[in-house]
């Protein structure tokens, strides 16, 4: 799938609980669960990127894996963060305007 179907889908699951929120009377447990998800999302990303590996890691496993692998890697590190973006943005967006 195309990085912006993960962003289309990010965006309609952050709409989804935004909405949730402002309909039910605990806005901030909904605020809470978008920010894990979006937390979750992108640790993922970091993860998969190699964010959170020291450099001697970083240098091993770039000598060690194929040109496909890595824009593999990097493709699902992007898809990640563009399906936490959105959410992490309705969280955002509920804590602000309802509290």
């Amino acid at each position: 799938m195309k990085k912006r179907t993960f962003f289309f889908a990010g965006f309609v699951l952050g709409l989804v609980l935004f909405i949730i929120g402002a309909l039910i009377n605990n806005h901030k447990l909904v605020a809470n669960i978008a920010g894990i998800v979006a937390g979750i999302s992108f640790f993922i990303s970091a993860a998969s990127v190699g964010a959170l590996v020291s450099g001697d890691r970083v240098r091993a496993n770039f000598w060690a894996e194929t040109k496909e692998g890595r824009q593999e890697r990097i493709d699902m590190a992007l898809k990640t963060a563009f399906l936490g973006i959105p959410i992490l943005a309705a969280a955002i967006g509920l804590y602000i305007l309802f509290t």
